[in-house]
This record gives structure tokens, sequence and C-alpha cells, in this order.
């Protein structure tokens, strides 16, 4: 048995309108509601000056109804059904406007994409590559493992705005090779909440620039200072503290 799709959480739907799509949907939602039960906020309690109106009114047909505000808003008779029935349906979310992919990787062949993927996390720990040769060799992979023209292949312009969307968050193609390589080689897991259970389990540390000034010995130039603290996660006792001038380097964190 099939399972079907998720839909998507009504507060998400609603979440990622701009305000003008909100104040639209809103509009829409009382046209609707003025169909359905003749006031436009959905009650005769919260009736608005002048509610119900007589096309309206309780007891009208409910296609007059549907006539009466498809000539309203200048619309079909059809399009106002619709919309009552999105709104039974699912509420204020069905009248949300299904948003086609915007993404330029849904308009690629997932063939292509998988291979561009291998291609980049070959190349994350070596020297800046260069985009078109790795195109190049993208499409070389695709034409040897399915076959001249079995794959649509994206034109250059395309292919440069793939590899940024796939390379995001990698460097792949810009920044330092010591940077790329950091990232390459950070945990894949999420980092999770330390829990400590004992003094000296867990020791935190933290640099912070201070509004201190101090005097340089040699040039007697007045410069900044940050302080490094470490502090013991269950007991939340300073174990110990360094105050450096300037910035704070690895050697004066090991001191601490």
């Amino acid at each position: 048995m099939d399972t079907p799709p998720a839909k998507p959480a009504v507060a998400v739907t609603l979440g990622d309108l701009s305000t003008a799509e909100d104040d639209a949907l809103t509009t829409r939602f009382r046209h609707v509601q003025e169909v359905r039960s003749g006031y436009q906020l959905g009650s005769a309690e919260l009736a608005l000056e002048g509610e119900p109106q007589p096309d309206y009114a309780p007891g009208v047909p409910l296609m007059h109804r549907y006539k009466a505000k498809a000539a309203e808003l200048s619309v079909s008779v059809t399009t106002v059904r619709r919309w009552v029935a999105l709104v039974e349906e699912s509420g204020p979310a069905g009248l949300v406007s299904k948003r086609q992919p915007t993404s330029v990787l849904d308009r690629v062949d997932p063939r292509w994409l998988e291979t561009a993927r291998s291609v980049i996390k070959r190349l994350e720990k070596s020297s800046r590559p260069v985009r078109g040769l790795v195109l190049i060799e993208i499409e070389e992979r695709v034409v040897k493992e399915y076959g001249p023209g079995v794959v649509s292949i994206p034109k250059q312009t395309k292919g440069y705005a793939l590899l940024k969307e796939l390379s995001r968050g990698t460097n792949a193609f810009d920044g330092s090779t010591k940077g790329k390589r950091s990232i390459a080689n950070r945990p894949q897991g999420v980092f999770g909440r330390l829990r400590a259970t004992r003094p000296g389990e867990y020791v935190v540390l933290d640099t912070n620039s201070l509004d201190v000034f101090a005097m340089e010995p040699v040039t007697c130039r007045w410069v900044q200072c940050e302080l490094t603290v470490a502090m013991d996660l269950y007991s939340k006792v300073i174990t110990g503290l360094r105050l450096t001038p300037v910035s704070t380097k690895s050697t004066d964190v090991a001191g601490v």
C-alpha cells in the first residue's frame, strides 16, 4: 500500500509568505468566508458593518452566492467554488499558491547531479580547481557511464551555477586550501550538548575582547586586551584565565 506524500505543516506554509502575500491571502479567505457563512470573519458574533449582504444572507442558495462573489471579484464561478473547496479541505493554507521549484538543481538530470557531486567530493581537499575543467570532467564521466546523448548536459553558464550550488558550504572552488581541508575533515554528525556528571569531566574555554587597554612595554602603544577563561562545566568554577594583548594565540589558550 502506497503512503501518500507528507504535506508541509500549515505553520511552515503560512510562515513562508511575504507581507504582501499574507495580506492577499487574508483578503481572499474573507471572501470565501463570506460565501460560506455570510460573514467575512466567519460568524454573526464578529459581523462587520452591513453584514450579511443580501447576496450572502442566510437562506440564499449556495450557487447564487458563488455567482455573486464571482461577479464581485471578476473571476469565474468555478474559481470561487474551487477556493471554497480548498478552504473546507485545508483551511486558509489551501489558498496558498503552490510554488514551482526555483532551485537550479531542480531543473537538471539527476544522473548529472550525482556524477557532479562525486567529482566535487574528490576535489574538496585538493587545490582550487578550474570550473571549466570540472564541467568537462563531469561530462566525460556521464558519457562514459550512460553513453553519448543519454543524459542532458547543462550549458556552461548553467553549469557554473550548478557547481556553485553543489559546492555550497565546502569552499571547493574558493577560499584557501587549508580552509577547504578543515571543512572536509569536520565531524559529519551533529554536535550535542555536553552533560557533565562530575567535577573535572569537562572544561570549557571562551575568549572575549575587553574594554580594557594596556601599554605595550617596547613601543609604549596602547593595545586592547582579550580575556581567555577556563571553567569547569559541572561546578562552574573558574579553573584558569589569561589576559593577552591584541589577540589570543593558541599558545595562550594552551597556557590556560
